[in-house]
């Protein structure tokens, strides 16, 4: 499965959007800027999962007629009121509601009145939902800023999957939490394939599996979960300092690179 607008309805008030997570399965940490334009080859292959039969991660965009958008994550009711809250909370990402706060400037909205004035609304209400913990290492926070961007453009003209990738891309930098494209091609793009890099964007190669290997991947793919927490910004700043300091880490990932397509 692959990001699904499941619900737009005729009068264009309401936008339900569901996305599958993702699985590696080769190139790990490829897909992170500066690495992997510093190789030639790098590639990340992985895969859209879905959880228990469903897509596990979604949003629902409704406009309302209140002043201010009402944002409904994990249990919580967050009230965004004014441009300077929206500005506030668009890069602090601990803050409740900041990744929907970073798509909304990075579609390049600055204010609520400009939001609401493009979608010919009064307010919005916005409910994001995942049936995952945060830091389970499946790209959620990724994907979940897919479903968001999806169901925003779901308004206007729609957006391909390539806007989206690119877009999730400047979010996650807005957010000052970095990171590559991996999560969201694996979410936006169906089933098993190739991510890579090229000047014009990123790309993908879809990978044709059997009706048998398909059956035995679903059969034995199992989700397992520790209670451990795997929060990708930490994670990040710790390769890229051994990306630039260890030749050790750099041979590695040069091997990883190297490998993809045997793989």
């Amino acid at each position: 499965r692959s990001l699904k607008l499941t619900k737009s309805d005729p009068s264009r008030t309401v936008a339900h959007v569901t996305a599958p997570v993702r699985i590696d399965f080769f190139g790990g940490w490829l897909d992170t800027p500066p690495i992997f334009f510093s190789m030639e080859n790098a590639a990340v292959v992985n895969m859209a999962v879905e959880l228990d039969g469903k897509n596990p991660i979604s949003c629902t965009i409704t406009k309302t007629d209140l002043p201010y958008i009402e944002l409904h994550q994990d249990g919580s009711r967050i009230l965004i009121q004014s441009d300077e809250h929206l500005l506030f909370m668009h890069d602090q990402p601990s803050e409740p509601g900041a990744l929907v706060a970073a798509c909304i400037v990075a579609l390049g909205f600055k204010t609520l009145s400009g939001l609401f004035e493009t979608l010919q609304c009064s307010g919005l209400r916005i409910e994001t939902i995942s049936d995952l913990p945060h830091g389970s290492g499946l790209g959620t926070s990724s994907i979940m800023a897919c479903t968001i961007l999806k169901a925003f453009s779901a308004f206007g003209g729609g957006a391909t999957e390539d806007q989206i990738v690119h877009t999730v891309l400047c979010v996650e930098q807005l957010m000052t939490t970095g990171g590559g494209w991996q999560d969201q091609c694996g979410a936006v793009y169906p089933g098993l394939k190739t991510c890579y890099y090229t000047p014009n964007g990123i790309r993908q190669r879809p990978i044709p599996l059997s009706p048998r290997v398909k059956e035995l991947l679903e059969d034995r793919l199992l989700l397992v979960y520790t209670g451990k927490t795997r929060l990708a910004k930490n994670l990040l700043q710790e390769v890229i300092r051994n990306f630039y300091t260890c030749t050790e880490t750099q041979k590695r990932l040069r091997e990883m690179a190297e490998g993809v397509e045997e793989f």
